[in-house]
C-alpha cells in the first residue's frame, strides 16, 4: 500500500509534549517514555515458532526493572555457532527443546526496556514488514493452547501435569491487564486456581481478537522520530482480519488526541486533530511526540464498525507511541444490512454472519472503493423499497383490511 496522507504533526506536536501514557488495550504497540506512565504493552515470549510472542499490557512496574514479577528478567537467548539471538528470529531453526528467546519491552520510565535495540526487535513489536504477526494479541486460552502444543511428546503423565501447571503459572506471572476481566468472570484471583485438565467453559470460550490489517508501508520506527499509523477498510466478512480482496475505506475522518491524566485534563483540554484516510484507507502522522494517543474513526452514515484494534466495535482505540518508534491502530467498517433475506449481522444480501455477497463486493470495487459508495448503494436500495411500498399503498383496493 502506498501512503499519501501524512498530516497533523505540527498541530499535535506541541500538545503531545504533555501527554501522559496510561496504557493500551488494542492490537497496536504501546509506548512508554514519559513520566507518570503506569502501563506498558510488551511482547511476552511463547514457545511457539509460529506465534512467538503474546502482546500484553501490564503495569509499568512489571516492565521497568523495579516491580515484582519483573518481565525484564525474561531475557533468555538462543546461541548458535557463536551468535546470540536474544529475540525470536524466523530465519533460525530452533530445536524443540531450545526455543529460547526473551521478551521485548520498549523504554519505560527510566528503564531502557528489554531487547529493545536487538536486531529485529522493534519490527516484531511494531509488526512491520516480514515481522507482521509475530507479536499479536491472543486470549489466555490461545496462549495456553500454544504452550500445550509446544510440550515434548515424551513427557510422563506426571511431567505433563506439572508442565500444564507451569503454563497457568506463566499466565499469572504475565499479570496481563487484558486477562483481568476473564479472571473476574471466572471468579478467580489466579489462574493457578484452575485445574488444567478440566478448564471451565468461561476459559475455554474466551474470545480472541482479530489481527486486523498490516501496518502500512513507511510506518516503521525511526531513531529520533515517532509515528502513528491508522488503517480503515471495508471488512466485508466482519471477521476483523484484512483480506486481500477487501477494499480500503477512503475519506474517513479520524480524530487523534493525546490522552491526559485527570489533573492535566482539568488544567489543559487535550488538543484535537482530525485527518482523513487516503485512497488506501491509510493515515500516517509523523514527527509525533512519544506518548499515548486516542484514535477514533467516525463510521459514515449507513455504516458500522465491525472490529477495531482494541477488539471492540466503537471505532476508538488508545495507542501508545514509544520513543523512536511507532504506534498503529485500525478500524473495520461494513454497510448496514439493507437486504431482505433475513441476515443477522449485516450484509446487503441478507446473508448470515454479516458477510457481504459477491455482488456487494463487486459493487464496492466497481465504484473506485470510495468510502461513501456503499452508503449510496444502500440509500438507493432503500429509496426503491420505500417507493414501491408507497405505490402499493396508493393502489391497494379500499376495504381490503376487512377481507383479512
Amino acid at each position: 500500500m502506498s501512503i499519501t496522507t501524512r498530516r497533523l504533526a505540527a498541530g499535535l506536536a506541541g500538545a503531545s509534549a504533555i501527554a501522559v501514557l496510561v496504557g493500551l488495550a488494542g492490537a497496536a504497540p504501546a509506548a512508554m517514555s514519559a513520566p507518570g506512565s503506569n502501563k506498558v504493552t510488551i511482547c511476552h515470549r511463547t514457545h511457539s515458532v509460529t506465534n512467538p510472542y503474546r502482546m500484553i499490557t501490564v503495569n509499568a512496574n512489571a516492565a521497568d526493572g523495579l516491580g515484582r514479577a519483573d518481565h525484564t528478567g525474561h531475557d533468555l537467548a538462543f546461541e548458535l555457532d557463536g551468535t546470540t539471538y536474544p529475540v525470536f528470529d524466523p530465519t533460525v531453526t530452533y530445536p524443540p527443546n531450545r526455543k529460547h528467546w526473551g521478551d521485548i519491552i520498549p523504554p519505560v520510565r527510566s528503564s531502557p526496556g528489554l531487547n529493545w535495540t536487538a536486531a529485529g526487535a522493534q519490527d516484531i513489536y511494531s509488526g512491520t514488514g516480514a515481522a507482521y504477526g509475530l507479536c499479536t494479541r491472543m486470549s489466555a486460552k490461545q496462549f495456553f493452547d500454544l504452550e500445550v502444543a509446544a510440550l515434548p511428546d515424551d513427557l510422563t503423565p506426571e511431567q505433563r501435569e506439572a508442565a500444564l501447571d507451569e503454563i497457568l503459572a506463566d499466565l499469572d506471572e504475565q499479570d496481563s491487564l487484558d486477562d483481568a476481566a476473564l479472571k473476574q468472570e471466572l471468579g478467580i484471583t489466579s489462574f493457578a486456581e484452575l485445574d488444567p485438565a478440566a478448564l471451565p467453559a468461561g476459559f475455554e470460550n474466551a474470545p480472541s481478537r482479530p489481527r486486523g490489517p498490516r501496518p502500512p508501508a513507511g510506518y516503521g520506527p525511526q531513531i529520533g522520530q515517532q509515528k502513528l499509523a491508522v488503517v480503515v477498510w471495508w471488512d466485508a466478512d466482519r471477521d476483523g482480519d484484512y483480506d486481500e480482496d477487501e477494499l480500503p475505506a477512503e475519506s474517513i475522518t479520524v480524530s487523534i488526541q493525546p490522552v491526559l491524566t485527570e489533573t492535566l485534563a482539568a488544567a489543559l483540554a487535550p488538543a484535537v486533530g482530525e485527518v482523513t484516510t487516503d485512497a488506501d484507507g491509510e493515515v500516517i502522522v509523523e514527527s509525533l511526540d512519544a506518548g499515548q494517543w486516542d484514535v477514533t474513526a467516525t463510521a459514515p452514515d449507513g455504516s458500522d464498525v465491525t472490529w477495531d484494534s482494541e477488539g471492540a466495535d466503537d471505532g476508538s482505540a488508545q495507542v501508545d507511541v514509544p520513543a523512536n518508534s511507532a504506534g498503529f491502530a485500525w478500524v473495520g467498517l461494513v454497510p448496514f444490512d439493507t437486504g431482505t433475506g433475513g441476515g443477522t449481522d449485516g450484509g446487503t444480501d441478507g446473508g448470515t454472519d454479516g458477510e457481504l455477497s459477491p455482488e456487494d463486493d463487486t459493487a464496492l470495487a466497481s465504484t473506485g472503493a470510495s468510502a461513501t459508495t456503499p452508503l449510496l448503494v444502500g440509500l438507493a436500495a432503500l429509496l426503491v423499497a420505500v417507493g414501491a411500498a408507497l405505490l402499493r399503498t396508493r393502489t391497494r383496493p379500499r376495504g381490503r383490511h376487512a377481507a383479512h
